[in-house]
Order: structure tokens, then sequence, then C-alpha cells
């Protein structure tokens, strides 16, 4: 453990940047509950690899021994829930599962996640097995950058794997840039205090008994309370710090106030990965509410329990939200994703009001793939029974659109627990509220081919005069919904493209029959002619909550019969909202037919089929590439443009900072210290300047190796001469047994002094300029 010692800061400083690179996960999880196992990592492959490092001297076993250490410790730390049931072999599967599927599932999975052990194993395993290098690499390497690759590439694997976040890692990147600069730093002075050290030795060498003990009672005396302070102070970490702080803070502050450092354009590896919803087929949830309607049985369909914390009554329930129109269908085309009890976040979600709403949920029977949910879904928990006890289905979900799925049809017995904010607006916000204007909601203004004149003439007519956006809605729902001019027929012919929409509105008709119509040409209407006005809309088909199916105090028995469709509109803050466009008082009212000798259709029009074909509902699909940004270019162009003067200050105060570690190396060497020291001094003057030539500051060349090489240099000129007189006077400082005096200093630091001149008149004016900002002199490895 000996080995161990004189490195321990810098092992500390390894933790200490591998907990903030741990950090860059905070976005793919739910809660700070990741950190616990993540930064668990960390500590123990710190302490691991640092023992396994001084007790095991070949590299490939080390490093082979942390890598099992690490996945022992994955095995036993990352599926505690699994330890009460079925060991070992509960453990091993999912432990085997999670090392197996773990980076498909980060890629899939609904963001923010929950922390589960298959999803925490490749962070934990990546964290491992780079402190673990680092580590090693710390203590069996003199090379002052070669622990920071580690952190740097689990650092760039974290942001690839949360990049779907859109979130700003800026100030965490800097802290990980200050604390990996100050290990740098630590190293390189550590280097050089070793390197001072084993000159000090060779220069006493030649010293006798009582010199040295003279030496080292002196030495005794300087080491104490302040010898740290001093440490800090001077050498390499004297110039490194400032330096360091300066490059942190430009270079945060500058990435933090760029345009492109938002976050918003960052490649996102899941933009490349299908999610693991897979239907092959489904009909159009749409076309089935008149199928459920005129069943000759009725069907049960699952029990929901409804609780708020507001005075709330919920009278409908969805399962799927159709905002896709072609012209002729709507369909859902929402990307679905892997979605454990924490669902994945919307920014625009973030900012709903609304009552928070829990509702119950037991399955008897659901022929499709969607779940029953209400408003915006926020959290689902207990899944059980069914295909929710783990049975292979996959809980998916929407963040687009709010909807809930599982990759197979939910089998009886399926519970879960779903809390919703559903909006509730007052009168003084339904009078204030505005359509949602944000590029995600983009789709849902979509009105594809030409859309039918007489389609928006009507629409123009109904809202004008109406005194705000959310009247214009009301009109439009009162319009819809008036059973004398649009009679409620559930025999109507079936459809909701553009012809269905016209043939229903088509009010001068000479035949009322082609106005009969029920709830999905009302809530196709209602969401075209809302797109007509400036909204963003859906379909929504579900089932509603009225008084024949309660079962008790806000519970719900919901069957075949409650089928329904209706329209939303998002607006601004309160999020989807529903209207009802349908007169609801009798939902399978079938009327007689007005004129036996009428088809379905009218006359120009070819009938419409008894089902309309459609297009798998949920579709695995890329994510889009970006949504575009606005404006203010002039802004982001001034902001670069200060950017650029920061980024050039901060260059200019590191060049004079160059300068200036300089010309106090310089003072000091030459001032400080007994005669010899400053002999010392002169010598490592002369060593800085040649270095700036091009000449290697190795610690194995001696003086007279020095002034050799230097014959073949060209920039060195007529220096070489002082040279050759300065080394005798060097020697016989570092080995003579008589201290040196005062004249012999001054004789050394005059040799210095012209050999310096002759450097700079050999290299001219531009060399000289380039010599006086060389950071050479001042990076690790001289003498």
């Amino acid at each position: 453990m000996s080995a161990i010692r004189p490195r321990v800061g810098q092992l500390v400083l390894v933790a200490a940047v591998m907990v903030l690179v741990a950090m860059v996960f905070g976005p793919f999880f739910a809660g700070a509950g990741y950190l616990v196992p993540l930064g668990g990592s960390v500590v123990l492959a710190t302490v691991v690899a640092a023992v396994v490092s001084v007790r095991i001297r070949r590299l490939d076993v080390t490093l082979l021994l942390a890598t099992g250490a690490g996945l022992l410790f994955a095995l036993l730390a990352l599926f505690p829930s699994r330890w009460g049931s079925g060991l070992p072999g509960s453990v091993l599967a999912a432990f085997g599962r999670g090392l197996r599927d773990g980076w498909a599932d980060m890629l899939t999975a609904g963001l923010p996640a929950d922390p589960t052990g298959e999803l925490l194993i490749v962070p934990a395993l990546l964290l491992w097995i780079a402190t673990a290098v680092g580590v090693v690499v710390a203590l069996r390497t003199d090379a002052v950058l070669a622990p920071l690759p580690p952190p740097i590439v689990a650092f760039a694997t974290g942001l690839l794997l949360v990049a779907a976040r859109g979130r700003s890692q800026v100030w965490l990147a800097g802290a990980i840039l200050l604390v990996g600069g100050a290990l740098a730093l630590v190293r390189a002075s550590d280097r050089s205090s070793s390197h001072d050290g084993s000159s000090a030795g060779r220069s006493g060498a030649g010293q006798t008994g009582s010199e040295q003990a003279r030496a080292g009672q002196a030495g005794a005396g300087q080491a104490g309370a302040g010898r740290w302070w001093q440490w800090l102070t001077s050498g390499r970490l004297a110039f490194g710090l400032p330096v360091l702080i300066i490059f942190v803070v430009v270079g945060t502050l500058g990435a933090a106030v760029l345009p492109i450092a938002d976050g918003s354009d960052r490649f996102n590896p899941r933009d490349h990965r299908h999610p693991p919803v897979q239907v092959t087929s489904a009909l159009n949830p749409l076309v089935n509410v008149k199928a459920q309607l005129q069943a000759d049985q009725v069907e049960p369909l699952f029990t929901v329990h409804l609780a708020s914390t507001e005075r709330l009554q919920v009278d409908r329930i969805r399962t799927a939200a159709l905002g896709d129109f072609d012209g002729a269908s709507w369909t859902d085309g929402a990307t679905f994703v892997a979605t454990g009890r924490t669902l994945p976040d919307d920014p625009v979600a973030q900012t709903l009001r609304g009552a928070t709403v829990d509702a119950e949920v037991t399955v008897d029977r659901l022929d499709g793939v969607f779940l029953p949910s209400l408003g915006r879904p926020v959290g689902i928990t207990d899944i059980g029974g069914g295909n929710g006890g783990g049975s292979g289905a996959t809980m998916a979900f929407a963040p687009d659109s709010g909807v809930l799925a599982m990759t197979t049809s939910p089998g009886p017995g399926l519970r879960y627990d779903l809390r919703s904010v559903v909006p509730n607006p007052t009168d003084a916000e339904k009078a204030a509220a505005k359509p949602l204007n944000d590029p995600s909601v983009t789709r849902y203004r979509a009105l594809p081919g030409a859309v039918p004149a007489d389609l928006t003439q009507l629409t123009d007519g109904i809202i004008d005069g109406a005194t705000n956006p959310y009247d214009r809605l009301v009109r439009i729902q009162a319009y819809l919904r008036d059973p004398k001019r649009f009679p409620y027929d559930l025999g109507a012919a079936p459809g909701h493209s553009y012809g269905a929409v016209s043939r229903m509105l088509a009010v001068d008709t000479d035949s009322a029959q082609f106005r009969r119509s029920y709830a999905e040409q009302h809530a196709a209407a209602f969401a075209l002619m809302a797109r007509i006005a400036g909204f963003p809309s859906r379909v929504a088909v579900g089932y509603l909550l009225d008084q024949r199916s309660a079962t008790g105090p806000d519970t719900f028995r919901v069957t075949t019969r409650n089928a329904h469709t209706w329209p939303e509109v998002n607006l601004a803050g309160l999020g989807w909202v529903a209207f009802e466009p349908t007169d609801v008082s009798n939902l399978v009212t079938k009327l007689p037919p007005a004129d036996p000798n009428l088809s379905n259709g009218g006359p120009a029009d070819k009938p419409p089929s008894s089902a309309e074909p459609a297009p798998p509902v949920i579709q695995p699909e890329l994510s889009t590439t970006g949504t575009p940004g606005g404006g203010g270019g002039s802004g982001a162009a001034r902001t670069t443009v200060w950017f650029g003067l920061a980024v050039l200050l901060g260059i200019v105060l590191i060049l004079l900072l160059i300068v200036g570690e300089k010309a106090r190396r310089r003072r000091r060497r030459q001032h400080s210290g007994p005669p010899s020291a400053r002999i010392g001094g002169a010598w490592r003057e002369v060593r800085d300047r040649l270095s700036e030539c091009g000449l290697p500051r190795s610690h194995a060349l001696t003086t007279r190796d020095v002034v050799g090489r230097t014959r073949d240099l060209r920039a060195v000129g007529a220096a070489g001469e002082q040279m050759e007189q300065l080394v005798p006077v060097v020697n016989a400082a570092l080995f003579a047994e008589t201290e040196p005096g005062e004249a012999d200093a001054r004789r050394a630091w005059e040799l210095t002094r012209l050999a310096c001149r002759e450097l700079n008149r050999a290299g001219g004016l531009p060399r000289r300029v380039r010599a006086m900002v060389d950071p050479r002199p001042l990076l690790p490895g001289g003498n």
C-alpha cells in the first residue's frame, strides 16, 4: 500500500471527476436515485483498482480482476428487488438480460426512465471500467494527461445516451474540465517535485556529512504547516491554476451563451433506432366505434375508479388520439417508446395547468393495444395482472400525444394506477385561452390537399363575430351539435374524410338523408373546422363515463355501449381540451331511412365502404430530425461576437500569464537562495531558452550533452560560447566540496544574459516574439 500513499490526492481527483461524469446520466433517470448505484460504482472501483494495482504487477491481470469485480458489483447491487424470489435464477436472468439488452433498452426507453437494474447496468459498468482504468494509469504512469481519456470517453457516451432530453450539460462539462485540469496540474507538480528531489540528492552527493546534516535540519525546519501552501503557490501550480480557471470560465460561459449549445440540435442515436413497440396491423379505432355500438351483445371492457384533488367531473376516458389527417383517414403517427412507472415528459406538458386525477383501472377485455387514460398522463404505478405481470408485454407511451399502449393486447385482470393532469379551466381561463403555438403541434394543424371551399366558407361564417378564440370553438360545437340540423343516426354512412364531412355539412341539399350522422363525422368535422380556424386539433377515441355505467361513487363499469369519439383542441397552458359536438343523449339511435330509393352516398359519390382501410395505428418510425427554430438571428450574432471577444480576451490573458510566469521564475532563480541555488537557476534559465529553440529538456542530459546538442541548432548562433563558459561554473556549484561564492553566482548570470541575448539575436524579431509566449518551458518534463 505504500505505493498508493504519494498519489492519494490523485486518486481522490480521479474519483471526483468520475462522480461528476456519473451525473451526466441525470436527465436519463427520474429522480436522484441513480446516483447511489452509479456513485457507489465509482467509489468502489477506485478502491478495488488501487488495491489490485498495488498487489498485482501484471497490467492485464489487474484490469481483468478489476472488470470482474465490476460485474460482481452489478450483480449484487443493481438488482435488490430480485433477491427476494427465485434465487439465484431470477437475479442471474435479470443480470444476463441487462448485459445483453442494456444498450438497446437505453436507446428505446421513455425518458426520464425508472432507475431499474436493467437500465443501470450499462452506465454502472461503463463508469466502473473508466474509473478502474483511470486509477491504474494514474498509479503506474507518469504521463500527466494519461488518466483523463477514460473520463472523457465515459462523458461523451453519457451525452449520447441523454441527447433525447435536449438539456444543456455545459456547466457539468465545465466542472469536469476543472477537476480534470486540477488532476493534470497535481500530476505535473508531483512529477516536478520528484525530479527536484532526485536532483537535490545528486547535488548533495559531494557534500560532507556535517553539511548534509545542516541541510537536512534546514529542510525539516521549512517542512511544517506552510509546506502545503508553498507547494500550492510555487512552480507549475502557481502558473497553471490561474490559466486553468481562465480557460474553464471562458469556455463554460461561452458555451452556455452560444446558440449552438442549447442541446436542441444534438446528435441523437435514438433517431436511428426503432422503438420496440411493433404492431403489424390494427383497425383504425375511429372505425371501431360504430362496430362496438352496433354489437348485439354488450361486452364489459374495464372498470375505472377516479379520485381528484379538486372538484372536477370527468365524463370520458380516452384510449386513442388521432392527430394525422391525409384527407381520407385520421390516424395516429406518434412515436411510441417503452416506458416504466415514470412516463416520459414533454417540455410543453410540464407547463400545463389542471387538476390532478388518479385513476385505478382494471381491464376485463380490450381488443386493441391502447390502454384507457385521460388528460396528460404523468405516472403509472402498481402495474400487475394480465400482461402487466411480466409475461413479456411492454408498456409503451407516446410523449407527443399522451397515449398509453402495450405491445400486445392486454389480457383480463390487468390493473394499473394512473396519475394524470386533466384540464379544468375556469371561465376566465377560457376567455383568455389561445391556441398553442409551438413546433410540437405542427402536425395537428395540417390540412392536406385541397380543402373544400364550402367547408372553409361555412367555418368562417360560424366563427364570425366570436369575442375570443375559445368562443370560436364553442360556436363550432353548438353548430354541429344541433340535432335538428344534423340528426344523430348510427345507421348513417360511415367515413371521416373530406368527402364524408362535406356531405354531412351540405345543409342546402334537397334531402336530409345526407345530414344524418353520428359521432365519427361530428368529431372529424369539428377537428377540420378547428384547424381551418387556426387551432391544433385531433380526434380522440374512447368511452363516455355516465351515470348509467356508474357502480359507485366515482366508479364506472365501462362497456361497448359507452364507445364514443370526440375532438380535442390544444390550448396554451391547458393542453388538450375536449369538446362535444355530438348529441350524446342516445348513442345507439338508428333512424329509419328517409327515402329507400336513396343510396348511402350522394348521387355523384361512390358508396362509402362499411369499414375504411387504415394503416397500422402504431408504427415504429424514426423521430423527426429537428424542429424549426424561431427568429432572433441578430441576437445570436451579437452573442457570438461577444463570445469571440471573450475568447480573445482569454487568449490575451493566458499569453500575459505566460510572459509574467517566465519573468517571475527568472527573478526567483536569480535572487533566491544561496549562490549554488542561483547558479543552478541560471542553468535552468538557459535550458528554458533552449527549449524554445526546440532542444528537449530531458533530465538524462548532462551539461556537456546539452552544449553538444546546441551545435546542431541553427537558432543558437554565438550563444554556444557563453554556454561553454557556463558549464564549469555550474558543475563546480553542483559537485564541488566548497560552496560557491557570490562572484560565481554573478558570473553565472552574466553568462546567462549573454547567452539569452545571442539566442534572441540569432532568431530575429519573429522568433523573439514567439519565444516570449512559448509555453514549453512551463510544461511538465522540464528541469
